[in-house]
């Protein structure tokens, strides 16, 4: 079945604006993972301004290169655009090296792969003050073109000491790039925008390649492989995933993480809160609340013992309307494990579950943080008795492995919620494959395939 626009966002209450600059990116699987979570260098080309055009001055080179200035963020305008028109690639070169935005996933991977070829050595290219030897007459030529993308290749690697360094590159009076094992072939001083653009599109290549090879190491080919690689062949490999509400920013290359072994972060969470809630319709009395509740919560009763938002959620008005009776929420504990907390707002009782304790107790901070919230919010009739710790009624199964505790968050709420199949250590790989089908169903649109061009037939689960 096909899903219609949330109405509101506010379903999983307030946290767009707030969250994604207040928070880390949550992610979990249930054990202390080799993998280092990924955190932005800070970027040295402030992008800001450069358009603004209520600096008429023109820029002269002789006033600002080569006499020893360094770069501030407090630069003139009219030096930041000239510093914007440096970085500028030339559109024709993007599309001969980077896969156009509307690529499918399948014509994504029939490329030639990016990573053939690049270099693992520890020298970077380096800033010349001397004139490029790449100019855009070479993109004719096709083996001037084939050393040409080699060379960016390898260089993505060092794309971040290139871009810190841009700005004072730049004012020095830097004209190319080159490698210092090969000084004597320059590329345009454009080229670390270029490269940088390469990262990212190095970064969706190797999550999809790791999405199909997950695939086809499937002991069985199941109607679900198949389904996954039919979806691969028509979504683009990048972007964002339409049809969510705003409190939700799912991107393509979240989607190829349930496509693997790898841990689920809060925005895959999020999405698959939505979708479960959209089946239950807007006037169902369960919920399940935005993994950001309970941060964002304790962030404003810092500010004041008072809950007073600027802004009531519709969890808010619900509380305050007595309408709603059960709320999950899924719980991102010790940096790396997804759990799941039922509170009980009629009974005032709280249940929790975690796929790696059979006997877990919820965190205490936690628990004091929604008592005082929902004691703020409920109307003044409303009982005020203390809540208490029950054992959960629902099943949460045990999980074997070091990465599925978030699709088992998922599946669980799917479970008690909409009465789907739980999630066991045998139909793990089938479960992931079930959430990239349900996410991808947004792609699946109608207006979405008009956009890409395609005609898509989905088998899809009618409740």
């Amino acid at each position: 079945m096909r899903f219609q626009p949330c109405p509101s966002a506010d379903s999983l209450p307030f946290v767009r604006s707030c969250s994604y600059f207040a928070f880390n990116r949550l992610r979990g699987g249930g054990y202390s993972s080799d993998i280092a979570e990924e955190t932005p260098s800070p970027c040295e080309v402030d992008e800001n301004n450069t358009d603004d055009d209520s600096d008429p001055r023109s820029f002269v080179p002789e006033e600002w290169i080569g006499i020893g200035l360094q770069w501030t963020l407090s630069m003139p305008s009219h030096v930041k655009r000239a510093r914007a028109h440096a970085r500028r690639v030339p559109p024709d070169i993007v599309s001969l090296i980077i896969a156009p935005r509307s690529t499918s996933v399948y014509e994504l991977l029939n490329r030639p792969d990016p990573n053939l070829g690049r270099s693992t050595g520890s020298k970077g290219p380096v800033y010349s003050s001397l004139s490029p030897t790449f100019t855009l007459s070479d993109v004719q030529d096709k083996g001037e073109m084939e050393i040409f993308q080699q060379t960016l290749f390898s260089w993505v690697p060092h794309h971040g000491i290139l871009r810190d360094s841009f700005n004072n590159a730049w004012l020095s009076g830097a004209h190319s790039l080159s490698h210092p094992d090969a000084p004597s072939y320059r590329l345009p001083l454009w080229s670390e925008r270029l490269v940088g653009d390469l990262q990212s599109y190095v970064k969706s290549f190797n999550l999809w390649k790791r999405s199909s090879r997950w695939l086809k190491t499937l002991e069985s080919r199941s109607p679900l492989v198949e389904e996954c690689e039919t979806i691969m062949e028509c979504i683009p490999y990048t972007g964002m995933v339409p049809g969510f509400s705003k409190a939700i920013s799912l991107s393509i290359s979240d989607l190829s993480l349930f496509l693997s072994d790898e841990w689920l972060n809060d925005e895959m969470i999020n999405a698959g809160a939505e979708y479960i809630l959209r089946q239950l319709g807007p006037r169902n009395r369960q919920r399940i609340a935005n993994c950001f509740l309970v941060p964002l919560l304790q962030e404003a009763r810092r500010r004041s013992s008072v809950y007073n938002p600027r802004k009531s959620s519709i969890l808010d008005s619900l509380l305050g309307m007595e309408a709603l009776d059960k709320l999950y929420i899924p719980l991102h504990i010790s940096n790396n494990h997804w759990t799941l907390l039922e509170v009980d707002v009629r009974l005032r009782t709280f249940a929790y579950a975690d796929s790696l304790n059979t006997n877990p107790t919820p965190p205490t901070a936690t628990t004091s943080i929604l008592e005082w919230w929902i004691d703020q919010v409920l109307p003044p009739s409303s009982s005020r008795r203390p809540f208490r710790i029950v054992h959960a009624n629902f099943s949460m199964p045990y999980q074997r492995d070091s990465f599925s505790c978030g699709v088992v968050v998922l599946s669980t709420m799917a479970a008690i919620l909409l009465n789907y199949a739980p999630w066991t250590p045998l139909t793990y790989a089938s479960e992931r494959m079930e959430w990239f089908l349900r996410m991808s169903e947004y792609l699946a649109d109608i207006g979405d395939i008009a956009q890409v061009g395609v005609v898509l037939a989905v088998s899809v689960k009618i409740n």
